[in-house]
């Protein structure tokens, strides 16, 4: 064929530009299942007697490539909520594997009227002019109804990121608001000792009152061990094992991290604690009778905690054996899943130690687990200078290097970014450690889910880990626990953490009790926790008519008697130990070294971040000795012999790591390195 005709046939072949016409064309639209019919006054879908839901699927065709934003109007009748979704190869991957790449994230809601919503451009990536297929769904009984009576997309222009010197901008944080609205400062050191006089308070009475019990089952251990459920109701006390380490080892970490001895006292929590080892399979795992084998996310997350507590907790030597021997065991699995070029494949769901193989079931894998594993080999290599340890975490980096995708799942990616950082750093090591930083921000393509972006009824919801519908409060936490100490190493990234701390944390306050109206929430009748110090599980774009909405899976699936998620409460507190407002509101002191774990010796190190329009200045306590005070973003000393309280000045839009360190140390260079009496205060300068 001419080439002229072959351009032609393609031409021809190619799918349509979406226009607001195509609304009311029957040729672009079909039903399956339910009814549907377009027509002059729009698009209506009905569900049929015996079904849930009525879908109405378009044509292949492509969005405009300036679109920004969805604009339609919808009609409800009969007790509908509905859905939109774009069906397709949206982010230009064809990933096998995995399911939930082909979809962008939906709602379902029951907006009514002229709605409005973010295309998020991390979704769907327009430029590549993916094929799509629009997918509008009512749901509800038989005879409910859905009208969209106009819909299109228009452009919405993002926020340019600014050109700052030495500063590394990412895109989804500059989209965020600086200031994020409504706004209000919280004291997490005080949520997080709120938090801990009520889940360890054993003469708590009251409706599901104590939370805490005591399992005299010696499963793991010799004594007896503490626990407590994922949520507020459930009847754990008369469970066997019914505690998770992703509840109860956050729980001990975070008081830890908020100046609490959790091994003083009438009970050593730390030392109960390793009743989450499992002797027979020498890895922690989520609950104490649990084996390998099932999903990464219960067997390496629960490891990388139990790690964080030994650090913690020095005094009780058996945290330490143990953990060396997890080390040893994610060392050999992480040799087991080598290819023949060396590197290990993670691309599986878990792996079941007893049987020496890895395991794949489901459609989705959980190769993020990789991150895990690097973390915890390279906080072992750090601690006992095995070189075994840092090789076997290199080779976990390079299987995540060698991944065309965005393999997120749950926790992980920030831990795995932080190692790649301070590898560099610390080793000179490359492994792509900007790109796992930026990965932590984008969607992922194994799982659909990301950082959220929005603004979810009159609240701006920024920082999230979650989708355009749901966020949750556990995974967020977890993302700033990993990634907040990369500051310190790359000070180029300041204040782009910085701003995204701001962020998370105003919204993160939404999913406690007491922040929002009693209607956006599902517990406010509890009366068991008057300081609010227990928060839901997660935040929804809208539920029951309220948006946003704060609730919890727990009870959105009948799982449990209330919405209230100590599991989710207990990681939320690290932020008592990463972040306390300053006597500016808005500009917190953020802990560069609070979850810095297995690190080297290093002198207080804090960023503020500043998101006004003009210079603000805070107050340091430097303590009674005189100290001198280095700028690391800036690669400068700020000031020299300083007692008492200190006045930082952090410019506009603006982010400083200030470092104390002894007066008149001794300044030395190693390569890039500054040290002030032989500790590094400077990675880069």
């Amino acid at each position: 064929m001419p080439p002229i005709l072959l351009l032609l046939s393609a031409i021809a072949a190619a799918p349509p530009v979406w226009s607001p016409a195509m609304l009311r064309d029957p040729a672009v639209w079909s039903a399956a299942p339910g009814l549907a019919a377009a027509g002059p006054a729009g698009l209506r879908l009905e569900v049929a007697a015996g079904a849930r839901f009525a879908v109405a699927l378009s044509r292949p065709l492509t969005l405009p490539a300036e679109a920004g934003l969805l604009r339609l109007k919808v009609r409800l009748g009969g007790g509908a909520s509905w859905t939109f979704q774009a069906q397709g190869q949206v982010r230009g991957l064809d990933l096998a594997r995995s399911t939930y790449h082909a979809w962008t994230p939906y709602w379902e809601v029951t907006f009514e009227g002229p709605v409005e919503r973010v295309i998020d451009p991390r979704m769907i990536h327009l430029a590549d002019r993916p094929e799509v297929r629009l997918r509008l769904a009512a749901v509800g009984p038989p005879g409910a109804t859905v009208e969209v009576t106009s819909l299109d997309f228009v452009s919405q222009p993002r926020p340019a990121a600014p050109v700052i010197e030495g500063q590394k901008s990412i895109e989804v944080v500059e989209w965020m608001p600086r200031l994020p609205q409504p706004f209000a400062a919280v004291d997490w050191r005080r949520k997080a000792l709120d938090f801990h006089d009520l889940v360890f308070d054993w003469q708590a009475r009251g409706q599901y009152l104590p939370l805490i019990f005591m399992d005299q089952a010696r499963t793991n251990l010799d004594g007896p061990m503490f626990g407590f459920g994922a949520y507020v109701g459930g009847n754990y006390a008369a469970q066997r094992a019914g505690q998770e380490a992703a509840t109860c080892l956050p729980a001990v970490i975070a008081s830890t991290l908020a100046g609490l001895d959790m091994s003083a006292g009438p009970h050593d929590y730390a030392a109960m604690c390793d009743g989450f080892f499992n002797r027979r399979e020498g890895l922690v795992l989520d609950y104490t009778g649990s084996r390998s084998g099932e999903t990464w996310w219960y067997e390496i997350w629960p490891t990388v905690l139990y790690a964080m507590l030994a650090e913690q907790y020095p005094g009780r030597p058996v945290l330490t054996e143990h953990f060396h021997t997890c080390a040893d065991r994610l060392l050999a699995m992480n040799q087991a899943l080598r290819g023949a070029d060396g590197v290990p494949d993670y691309r599986h769901k878990a792996y079941d130690h007893r049987a020496g193989k890895p395991v794949d079931k489901d459609v989705v894998d959980e190769a993020d687990a990789a991150f895990g594993v690097a973390w915890v080999l390279y906080a072992a290599g750090r601690k006992w200078g095995d070189e075994r340890y840092l090789r076997g975490a290199e080779s976990a980096l390079a299987a995540m290097e060698k991944l065309s995708y965005v393999p997120t799942v749950e926790l992980l990616p920030p831990f795995g970014a932080l190692t790649a950082v301070r590898m560099r750093a610390e080793l000179g090591l490359e492994h792509q450690p900007d790109r796992f930083v930026r990965q932590c921000f984008d969607i992922s393509d194994a799982f659909g889910c990301g950082l959220t972006w929005d603004r979810w009824g009159g609240y701006d919801v920024c920082g999230l880990y979650g989708d355009t519908s749901k966020a949750y409060g556990y995974e967020s936490a977890a993302w700033a626990a990993g990634l907040v100490p990369v500051a310190r190493y790359d000070p180029g990234y300041a204040r782009a953490i910085g701003k995204w701390l701001v962020n998370l944390s105003n919204s993160l306050r939404l999913t406690y009790p007491g922040q929002m109206p009693p209607e956006n929430g599902t517990m406010s009748a509890w009366t068991g926790d008057p300081r609010h110090a227990i928060p839901y599980e997660s935040l929804r774009l809208q539920y029951r008519g309220h948006s946003p909405a704060a609730n919890s899976d727990a009870c959105y699936y009948d799982w449990k008697a209330t919405d209230l998620s100590l599991y989710s409460g207990a990681m939320q507190c690290f932020l008592g130990g990463l972040a306390q407002p300053t006597e500016v509101s808005g500009i917190d002191r953020i802990d560069l070294l609070a979850t810095d774990f297995y690190r080297d010796r290093a002198w207080p190190s804090w960023l503020y971040y500043n998101p006004y329009d003009a210079a603000r200045t805070v107050t340091l306590e430097v303590g009674p000795e005189p100290r001198d005070l280095y700028e690391a973003t800036g690669h400068r000393f700020l000031a020299r012999g300083v007692a008492g309280r200190a006045a930082i000045t952090v410019p506009a839009d603006r982010a400083v790591v200030v470092v104390v360190t002894p007066a008149g140390g001794a300044v030395t260079r190693d390569g890039r390195k500054l040290r002030v009496d032989g500790v590094v205060v400077d990675y880069q300068s």
